[in-house]
């Protein structure tokens, strides 16, 4: 169907119909005057209507303010207006780790056992570095000697145990809790192991693809621990509201965004994720929306729908034919798959309030799986420090669940995992013993694993459907966990499928398989420790398959370092291609090609 514009008398004409009551038009009127709505609802010559960058947690409230017929109109006509695309709809979910990350965690590092690179007879990863002693480790020598030994016993050094993750160079630890989406990583998906989200979880798609990014920098001048750290661009704003300024991805709800407690652990100014919209230097901390937390998300839904859109009356009841038929719907068949889907967003909103309430509940499946499960609450004054909440993973759930609604009015995502500043604290220490900061911290450890789970249900969610989960950080740990300016993880999943997207690692090799000896050992400790001096090694330059670093015409260019506004502008020029727009790439530079399976 291709686009048009609406103007507003025929938005009023078809939301309200002739027999519209003079209080719900003027209850449609008033979100004329939202900041950014009356764009779309009077109609727009813009590329995309703003309203789909706005806050929806915003756009929700002023949806609450308005009466039963004009308020289900206004949600079915910005539905109606976001599916009047030539494309079909794309759903991007930005996912922030912060503050920093330590790849060996995630990875497993080093040179590879030539005989048999990916298998021994014990079915583990060859890793030379797996011989190192733990206390001496990357992954673990910053830890206490109980979490050294559990993250050993768990294959932290060793490749993962399936093939498609090892060959992108996952450890085992991370790679079975990604697969399975469990606490422990195995597949059984008891209460104590996947705790609420059973629903949400399971075995990661094959239709999804995953790429890897090691080595990616931050961009040059900006401290530590600074959300500008994920912008695409220093004097930029960050890829989820640029992806929508550019009509990438359309919203009908706007930008949702995501936080763990009321701050995070930042000596920088913004103290909760923000999505910044700054288009210059002059307006750089400019932002659309703030985090907020999953249970203060889902109340306000709620609230807003509850007494209109979400009064969840049966379908079959004269009152809400009644509703219905005020506003005009003609077609029997349409009216009919009105009627279901707003049944979804019944079911939808309360799995919500569930998980709303899992938000603050910790998880600790068995006393074996309590190492390095911590997370630090400020309180009068001080730390307290008690098992992790679930406040990351209720994210993931909320997106899995909004994506089972048809028309989805969600589609535009920025979550945000907090870890605590470590400053050369151990890996599964929650804080580093500061009480300037007040924020809900994970420790490393509990991070990672929250992390492996949480994409596990984003995975699942996106299997099928356009969507990508793009996965940035603001940086890498030293590995004495020392602050610094050292490389991130990137990730993106997507659909894999011929044309789009394929499984690829990217970084520079030369590290990512550095020979185990005294002298070169530090090759690995540079994807977290050094700024400079790593150029990405992997891609092709063959005419048809190319991936990895490109110039802004899309040539394949080596020796070059890539920070993390690469990979997001990466992440841009794809959807815009499949969507069959102008590449975005010339207009910001430089960019990472994802490599497309044939």
């Amino acid at each position: 169907m291709s686009h048009r514009d609406w103007t507003r008398r025929e938005l009023l004409k078809w939301g309200l119909g002739t027999v519209a009551t003079t209080a719900a038009l003027e209850g449609l009127g008033n979100i004329l005057h939202v900041p950014g709505w009356h764009k779309l609802l009077g109609g727009s010559s813009l590329p995309n209507p703003h309203w789909s960058i706005k806050d929806s947690f915003e756009c929700t409230r002023h949806l609450g303010r308005m009466g039963s017929a004009a308020q289900l109109a206004a949600l079915l006509q910005l539905q109606e207006a976001a599916a009047q695309s030539e494309n079909d709809p794309w759903v991007l979910i930005t996912v922030k780790v912060f503050d920093q990350t330590h790849a060996p965690l995630v990875f497993a590092l080093g040179e590879l056992d030539t005989a048999d690179p990916l298998r021994n007879t014990n079915q583990e990863g060859q890793v030379k570095t797996s011989n190192v002693a733990d206390a001496n480790h990357f992954a673990t020598r910053m830890a206490s000697n109980a979490t050294r030994q559990h993250l050993t016993a768990q294959g932290i050094k060793s490749l993962s145990q399936n093939p498609r993750l090892a060959k992108l160079r996952f450890n085992e630890w991370f790679g079975s809790r990604l697969l399975n989406g469990t606490y422990d990583g195995v597949v059984t998906k008891a209460a104590g192991n996947v705790f609420g989200y059973t629903n949400y979880v399971g075995a990661f798609p094959e239709d999804v693809a995953i790429q890897v990014g090691l080595g990616v920098q931050p961009m040059d001048n900006i401290p530590v621990h600074q959300l500008f750290l994920g912008k695409m661009r220093r004097d930029l704003c960050d890829l989820a509201h640029f992806a929508a300024l550019k009509g990438l991805v359309n919203s009908p709800l706007g930008i949702t965004g995501f936080m763990m407690g009321e701050n995070y652990d930042s000596n920088g100014s913004m103290l909760n994720n923000v999505v910044l919209s700054g288009l210059s230097a002059a307006d750089n901390a400019k932002f659309d929306v703030s985090g907020r937390s999953l249970s203060q998300i889902v109340a306000n839904i709620d609230q807003s729908l509850n007494d209109g859109f979400g009064d969840y009356r049966d379908k079959n009841t004269s009152n809400l034919t009644y509703l219905f038929d005020k506003l005009s719907i003609s077609s029997p068949q349409r009216r009919s798959a009105l009627l279901d889907n707003r049944q979804k967003v019944k079911n939808s909103i309360t799995q919500m309030n569930a998980l709303g309430t899992l938000e603050r509940t910790s998880h600790i499946a068995s006393p074996a799986a309590e190492i390095a499960n911590r997370q630090a609450f400020f309180e009068n004054g001080t730390y307290v420090e008690r098992a992790a909440q679930q406040e990351f993973l209720s994210q993931c759930a909320f997106v899995a669940e909004t994506m089972k609604i048809d028309t989805l009015p969600y589609r535009n995502f920025s979550l945000f995992l907090n870890l605590n500043d470590l400053d050369g604290s151990n890996i599964d220490n929650p804080t580093n013993g500061s009480t300037s900061f007040r924020a809900n911290s994970l420790n490393y450890v509990e991070g990672m694993r929250q992390l492996a789970m949480g994409l596990n249900m984003l995975a699942r969610s996106i299997s099928g459907k356009n969507a990508l989960i793009v996965v940035v950080t603001d940086g890498g740990r030293s590995v004495n966990m020392g602050d610094g300016s050292g490389p991130g993880i990137a990730m993106l999943m997507g659909p894999k499928k011929a044309g789009y997207l394929d499984d690829a690692l990217h970084g520079p090799m030369d590290r990512i398989n550095a020979p185990d000896n005294a002298t070169n050992r530090d090759f690995i400790a540079d994807l977290g420790n050094k700024s400079t001096g790593l150029p990405w090694t992997t891609g092709s330059s063959v005419a048809g398959d190319i991936w990895g670093l490109c110039d802004n015409f899309g040539s394949r260019v080596t020796g070059m370092q890539v920070n993390m506004g690469d990979w997001q502008v990466g992440a841009l020029q794809f959807m815009a291609e499949k969507q069959r727009r102008n590449v975005i790439a010339p207009e910001l530079g430089r960019y990472v090609r994802f490599k497309r399976r044939a």
